[in-house]
């Protein structure tokens, strides 16, 4: 009998160490492009890079995903000139938001899922950042020199985006999306990734991937290894995503479990976290 339970036990045993060892459950989707040689497609896949999905691709260069808040609807560019698009994941509809004939950046998402932010490059001026909603009306928030992504508060009232002077400083910049003038948040901080507290900002400063806290306008550094891109939040808030040497890694808000997601064969240039739909 003795023997029965010591083989029990055993086997208990290693049935939770073959358990905890098993990696966390798949958060989300991540959204991202992939350029093979001049064109572009749009692919996914889950938080442990487990399976590859394609989604859009063919003649019209589909790139720049970014998920919406409720995973149901993905917006992205497509076309040359690039237009932002808006895809429904569910019933695959797809829609052109914008209307510009200038070129765009990658588009960003308020966190009710109705309006996008986006810059928009004109031949000749200042660069414009347009606030756009989905039903089809779009207004310029800001024009300057140099501009890059935006992102939205929380909350939907303020964006964040950094500018760039003729000196080359750059800054980060807060404006109400009513207008008014912007305020500087955070010096040489670029590529901002709102968090989901309104607080915590992950951006790139000094080649770094850093956590800003807009509260008292300081900065931790979470990745200290260069030529980190394209930083994107897990929809629980816990760990973030970004590009680095063409892959898509993963690090916990602490900085902890950095880890190498994708294995491409071509250059991933950008993600998005999404939930999954």
């Amino acid at each position: 009998m003795k023997s029965l339970r010591w083989i029990a036990w055993l086997c208990l045993m290693a049935v939770g160490i073959a358990c905890s060892s098993r990696p966390p459950p798949a958060d989300g989707r991540l959204y991202y492009t992939i350029q093979e040689k001049s064109h572009f497609r749009i692919e996914w896949t889950d938080s442990a890079g487990t399976q590859v999905h394609p989604l859009l691709g063919g003649q019209d260069e589909a790139r720049s995903p970014a998920a919406a808040p409720d995973g149901r609807s993905l917006a992205y560019l497509r076309g040359s000139p690039p237009r932002v698009h808006v895809l429904d994941l569910v019933t695959k509809s797809d829609q052109q938001v914008s209307q510009t004939r200038d070129t765009v950046s990658r588009p960003a998402w308020d966190r009710t899922g109705r309006r996008l932010a986006y810059l928009c490059f004109p031949r000749r001026g200042k660069v414009r950042l347009v606030l756009q909603w989905t039903g089809g009306e779009a207004e310029v928030l800001y024009q300057a020199l140099n501009l890059g992504l935006p992102t939205w508060s929380p909350v939907g009232s303020r964006i964040l985006v950094s500018e760039t002077d003729y000196a080359g400083r750059t800054s980060l910049l807060s404006m109400r999306v009513e207008g008014g003038e912007p305020e500087v948040v955070l010096e040489g901080a670029t590529q901002p990734a709102m968090g989901m507290t309104g607080t915590q900002i992950a951006l790139i400063r000094e080649d770094k991937l850093q956590l800003g806290d807009l509260f008292n306008r300081q900065c931790r550094v979470l990745v200290d290894q260069p030529g980190i891109s394209s930083p994107s939040w897990s929809p629980t808030g816990s760990q973030l995503a970004f590009v680095r040497e063409g892959q898509i890694w993963v690090v916990n808000s602490d900085g902890s479990g950095i880890r190498q997601v994708t294995n491409s064969e071509n250059p991933i240039l950008d993600v998005s976290w999404g939930k999954g739909s």
